[in-house]
């Protein structure tokens, strides 16, 4: 496995930087989503659960990064504790990273009364990148990564929200 260690520097960088673009009123050039927009968010995401390494997926991830940037409404919570430590080795990091956050956006699209829950947030997120990389690693089983098998496991003995509530801790905001 190639060594990246670079990849959690640029995640953050990213991440700081759009930020920083939303506080500084980047996006006031635009309203709240619009209802056609909220379900392509949710729609995208799941689209990226099934086929992360689909033809349409770099396009549907383009969309979905420049939308969250932009969109005043729909802010969803960060936390590179939960599940970058354990892909940042593997070519599905930068997807599997980012499908926290589509799934997070989509869970808030379809629950806007959770808002300020970030543990829901963040398990809807884990969530789907878990589907995600069950996906990605039924597609190409030599992408498998035995941490994130693990976590399946969890999953699947209903440990997951044990396993966010514990990620959580330490980052920014996290109740």
């Amino acid at each position: 496995m190639t060594r990246r260690p670079w990849l959690p520097m640029l995640v953050a960088l990213v991440l700081a930087g759009t930020a920083a673009w939303s506080a500084a009123g980047g996006t006031a050039a635009r309203g709240p989503a619009t209802g056609e927009e909220r379900a392509r968010v949710v729609r995208l995401a799941a689209e990226l659960e099934a086929r992360p390494l689909g033809k349409q997926a770099d396009r549907q991830r383009r969309w979905l990064d420049g939308f969250l940037v932009e969109v005043p409404d729909i802010h969803v919570p960060v936390c590179r504790n939960l599940l970058l430590p354990m892909v940042q080795d593997s070519p599905l990091a930068t997807p599997l990273v980012a499908q926290m956050l589509y799934s997070g956006a989509a869970f808030l699209v379809e629950h806007p009364e959770r808002a300020g829950d970030e543990f829901a947030i963040y398990q809807a997120g884990v969530a789907g990148a878990l589907r995600a990389y069950e996906s990605a690693s039924r597609d190409k089983p030599r992408r498998r990564i035995a941490l994130l098998d693990q976590l399946v496991q969890k999953r699947e003995r209903g440990e997951l929200a044990r396993f966010v509530r514990d990620g959580m801790t330490g980052c920014r905001g996290s109740r």
